[in-house]
């Protein structure tokens, strides 16, 4: 009788028993909002800019103007080129937990400079695409995030133009064909507070350094001369030494 009395309070407890464990279990299950990164390891960025270019060619000392006409020196008419442009282009980067990674980019610009020597203006200059591929570095911070590029940067021109205000109808031309330069820089994404979105407005300043272009006017212009002096026409390279690009634009990151 005892045993059976035992038995029939212990079935009687033993939903109250297990009561207070459902409340416990809830939180476990409830669905919890995912954040933006989702605890991935990648980001990828697709960008979209905005930039203003500016194109230079170093004058030479005079000693490394001297050409040669009929077996004489003769001081080769070259001031060397600066000028500015515009253009914009679109940029895919991928990196891990956003420290390091790999960035792809595509622009058109307008890459032209002038020069003067004399009062005589020399113009040259022609669009281009330019790819860049970098490797880049950040610092993952929650507000403005700043990083650095450095990489290889293929080059392609379009048809090059020259002009001049010469008198005596001497007629320049120029010619570029593609060519390599090493991009370098840095900037600044500033992350903008929009909710489930990982959105930045990147600001970058770059360089570019062509290391094919030599101190040497042979290199850099061929020329036709009459009389042993008269400049007859001019063909001027306007593969570009040196080249600054400040960059703005958009950009929306994902974490798959």
């Amino acid at each position: 009788m005892r045993i059976a009395l035992i038995t029939t309070l212990g079935m009687a407890a033993a939903p109250a028993l297990a009561q207070p464990t459902a409340p416990m279990q809830a939180p476990i299950t409830a669905p919890v909002a995912a954040p933006v990164s989702g605890g991935s390891q990648v980001e990828i960025g697709v960008h979209a800019y905005g930039l203003a270019i500016g194109s230079f060619l170093t004058e030479l000392d005079d000693s490394k103007k001297v050409i040669m006409v009929n077996g004489r020196p003769v001081l080769a008419v070259y001031p060397g080129f600066g000028g500015f442009g515009g253009g914009g282009g679109i940029a895919v980067d991928v990196s891990w937990q956003g420290i390091i990674g790999l960035q792809l980019g595509l622009f058109g610009s307008v890459d032209e400079g002038s020069g003067s020597i004399n009062n005589v203006d020399f113009n040259i200059g022609q669009t281009a695409m330019h790819m860049p591929i970098l490797l880049k570095v950040a610092a993952p911070v929650p507000t403005v995030r700043p990083f650095a590029v450095f990489g290889p940067e293929f080059v392609f021109p379009g048809e090059a133009t020259a002009d001049t205000d010469a008198p005596g109808g001497v007629k320049v031309d120029a010619q570029a064909d593609t060519y390599l330069a090493l991009a370098f820089g840095f900037g600044f994404e500033f992350v903008l507070p929009v909710p489930d979105m990982d959105v930045r407005i990147p600001l970058s300043f770059r360089g570019a350094w062509n290391p094919a272009v030599e101190d040497d006017i042979n290199d850099r212009a061929t020329f036709e001369v009459e009389n042993g002096n008269l400049l007859r026409s001019a063909v001027f390279k306007s593969e570009w030494e040196w080249q600054a690009v400040v960059t703005l634009g958009v950009a929306f990151y994902f974490h798959p």
